[in-house]
């Protein structure tokens, strides 16, 4: 969510090849996160775990809270847009079990107030289709922009809806263009795509993609959706995330809750579930992770595919998603690498992502 102030990165499918243990060792990442927060304190913590080989490589440094609570690759944190991952990848579970046509119009799948709300300023939901808000090139702006961060800085207690949000895109936005003619990031299309799922399902949102995404068959043990589910029994108290000095922790999840955030979850579990992702657990069908990566047809490629950012990474092909809050997702198949990483302030995320893509560019020297 709130894209205007992150940049997020990633990267196409190969066979994994054979290959050699963690490189760089632990110690070397851990250096580097060390000498970060020697030269940011305010940075809090950085908490990486990076899976590859057969083995995983947790390293968490700083603190979860202003209690002095260390930090580590178990503390649940908000992951923000890192959800959008998790809610497309529900959507083409959906589309696999026949559930869905990705080229069918929203029209047909939204309920009428919705429909009835978009067309009124100019949104044509008889052509704009659920692969479009996959792919953010609805012609949807982004209803989570600068004008939208003050009115949750102005009452961080405030509980938004889904209305509020879709409303907000209405009043303060106009449609860019006709559907598949521009890229533009959208946290207000996967608003829509999330509303969709539960409209399919029959189930609110954080049960359909903890379901669909089978969260208790691969070992997501301390992941759940913001307001919607229980933080589990085995959880750790969620860490306290910051944006400059002030700490975040009591604001209001509801900010970002509809699909394109939503989720609490940890290190650990991140870089499980993009290991699960990539090697055939969560879809019961290869084809569909193709789909997922190469999203055929997208007239944007180097920009997006469907719920995930490429980029090449010292010639290697890797996918990646970040989040506001300082998080991110990374994995490479061609090297059997699955990592994730949280700076607990948000301005360390640069420098966090850039220890995940060094870790893996040192495997592909």
């Amino acid at each position: 969510m709130l894209h205007l102030l992150i940049a997020s990165l990633a990267v196409f499918m190969a066979s994994p090849p054979e290959v050699a243990e963690i490189s760089p060792p632990k110690e070397i990442i851990a250096e580097r996160i060390s000498g970060l927060l020697e030269e940011r304190p305010d940075l809090k913590g950085i908490s990486v775990t990076v899976r590859q080989g057969g083995r995983t490589m947790a390293i968490s440094k700083g603190q979860a809270a202003p209690d002095g609570t260390k930090l580590t690759a178990e503390t649940p944190i908000r992951i923000a847009s890192v959800a959008k991952t998790f809610t497309a990848a529900t959507v083409l579970r959906l589309y696999e079990q026949g559930m869905v046509d990705l080229d069918r119009p929203i029209r047909e799948l939204i309920d009428e107030r919705y429909d009835t709300l978009l067309s009124e300023d100019g949104y044509d939901t008889s052509i704009i289709t659920v692969r479009h808000l996959l792919m953010h090139v609805s012609g949807m702006p982004d209803a989570a922009d600068r004008a939208y961060i003050d009115l949750v800085l102005a009452d961080t207690s405030r509980q938004w809806t889904r209305d509020d949000q879709l409303q907000l895109l209405v009043d303060n936005h106009d449609p860019i263009g006709p559907p598949n003619t521009e890229f533009r990031y959208s946290d207000t299309g996967y608003v829509l795509l999330g509303h969709i799922i539960e409209r399919l399902t029959g189930d609110a949102l954080g049960i359909s993609v903890r379901r669909e995404l089978k969260f208790d068959v691969i070992g997501l043990t301390s992941t759940w959706w913001e307001q919607t589910e229980m933080p589990p029994a085995t959880a750790l108290p969620r860490g306290h995330q910051f944006l400059g000095e002030q700490d975040t922790h009591d604001w209001n999840g509801s900010m970002d809750l509809y699909g394109g955030g939503g989720l609490i979850s940890t290190t650990t579990d991140l870089s499980r579930f993009m290991q699960a992702l990539f090697n055939g657990e969560i879809y019961d069908d290869p084809k569909t992770l193709e789909l997922m990566t190469t999203a055929p047809g997208h007239p944007f490629p180097d920009n997006y595919r469907i719920g995930l950012f490429p980029r090449d990474i010292n010639g290697v092909q890797a996918y990646s998603h970040g989040g506001f809050w300082g998080g991110e997702i990374m994995a490479s198949p061609a090297m059997d690498y699955y990592a994730a990483g949280v700076s607990m302030e948000q301005s360390g995320y640069r420098a966090m992502v850039s220890i995940l893509r060094d870790a893996l560019g040192a495997m592909a020297e």
